[in-house]
């Protein structure tokens, strides 16, 4: 659709302007003296269907002549001491939402403070007493989560609210709205798919949720998300790099804090407390103890259940931190676990590397055939794993001196032990 293009120096006189053709409106961005989004919003969005973009240097708006849009879809979301981080993920976001929502932490940066003031249409500062804390827990940096992201929640006026943080980016275009223009009423909740350091790849359920439901836990917070799910394209990306290193240093010990408070949570048997508490202990690399941690949670979620999807993640988070540890047995046993849901292309081609590593290379080729063959899409990944699954069969075929016709391999287990004789299926059969 072609429109008119005209560059604006501020909004002076625009809120009497009329016009009957597709324009696009061109500011200085926020950020380098133009007005700020909720101005900009406020004077433009009674004119007909708005679409913001910004850029480091501009601010677009594509407005449609008509009836003006109800808004649909929020981003609400909690910052503190994280300006550039914070802006990436505004920037990011801001074509696809209608309103956003921003809670600053009291003790945050002012230049923080500053990036929510130009991009975002509510913001709301929160202290000790607004989270239900003491002076001395406030002052001993901690927080509770939960409580803060309601404090914002409460203020989204569109229907449908996505989360993201301050170290994370949309990195895929999508239509949220009409998403939830046509969602039945038994829908609550559509998927997100986060792509983590460390070439991972998940789904979160709770990212992108109808506005009514409220968040709990006060360390791990969660939505119980009180309809059916469904998956979206929405690819969100993590990244820490942008932080200055006295942050990172102040979020892991904040991140300790929590900790403790989710081994006490977890031991009385919540379930959500204990996952995020084997999620931290394997990240620090106490992994015996995040195996324990995943072990009891397993063991109270009956396997292909509604929460399958998290009983695969936990097993495989563990599987891989053994295998980067190089302690290949514990690392093939959860592996195996991993598998007790169903076929998944991740933990196939994990198996594969742990039983070439161990020398067994016929055994790595099944697995990575096993791999290959899988076609159903589970929506969770390690791309770095599985994007090299067809070269990686050639090359252990190739090491294997295996034709693709060849139906039996040879294995000598002990030199002093009969020779076991295995069948394989071709993997052009």
């Amino acid at each position: 659709m072609s429109r008119d293009v005209i560059e604006f120096d501020s909004l002076d006189g625009l809120s009497e302007a009329t016009f009957d053709q597709p324009v696009r409106f061109v500011f200085t961005n926020p950020r380098r003296g133009g007005p700020s989004i909720s101005a900009v919003r406020a004077c433009l969005a009674l004119k007909g269907r708005i679409r913001i973009t910004v850029t480091a240097a501009r601010t677009h708006v594509d407005i449609d002549p008509g009836e003006p849009e109800q808004p649909r879809v929020a981003l609400d979301t909690i910052a503190r001491s994280d300006a550039a981080g914070l802006e990436r993920m505004l920037l990011s976001v801001m074509p696809h939402v209608d309103e956003i929502v921003l809670g600053i932490d009291g003790r945050s940066d002012e230049e923080t403070r500053l990036v929510a003031e130009a991009y975002a249409d509510t913001v709301h500062v929160f202290q000790a007493a607004d989270i239900g804390l003491d002076d001395a827990a406030w002052a001993a940096d901690k927080i509770h989560f939960a409580n803060a992201r309601n404090l914002g929640r409460s203020r989204v006026k569109s229907p449908w609210t996505l989360v993201l943080d301050s170290d994370e980016f949309l990195k895929t275009a999508i239509d949220f709205r009409t998403l939830v223009d046509t969602a039945p009423p038994e829908v609550g909740a559509f998927s997100v798919t986060l792509s983590l350091p460390g070439f991972s790849m998940k789904d979160d359920h709770q990212r992108f949720t109808r506005t009514a439901y409220r968040w709990s836990e006060g360390s791990h917070n969660q939505i119980n998300v009180g309809g059916m799910s469904r998956p979206t394209t929405a690819v969100v990306g993590g990244d820490t790099t942008l932080r200055a290193h006295s942050e990172i240093v102040r979020r892991g010990e904040q991140r300790d804090l929590g900790i403790e408070d989710l081994a006490e949570e977890a031991s009385r048997g919540n379930l959500a407390a204990i996952f995020h508490l084997t999620k931290h202990r394997a990240a620090k690399g106490d992994i015996d103890k995040a195996a324990r941690a995943a072990e009891d949670y397993r063991l109270r979620i009956e396997p292909h259940s509604v929460m399958a999807h998290e009983r695969v993640w936990i097993a495989l988070a563990i599987a891989f931190r053994y295998y980067y540890e190089d302690r290949l047995d514990e690392a093939d046993r959860w592996g195996v676990r991993a598998l007790l849901d169903g076929p998944n292309i991740t933990t196939f081609c994990l198996l594969g590397d742990i039983a070439e590593d161990q020398g067994d290379l016929p055994r790595a080729k099944g697995w990575y055939e096993a791999a290959c063959a899988q076609t159903t899409e589970d929506r969770m990944d390690w791309p770095g794993v599985t994007s090299l699954r067809f070269g990686r069969l050639e090359g252990i075929k190739r090491a294997l001196q295996d034709p693709a016709a060849a139906t039996h391999v040879t294995i000598v287990e002990d030199p002093g032990v009969a020779k076991a004789e295995v069948e394989f299926i071709p993997s052009d059969a």
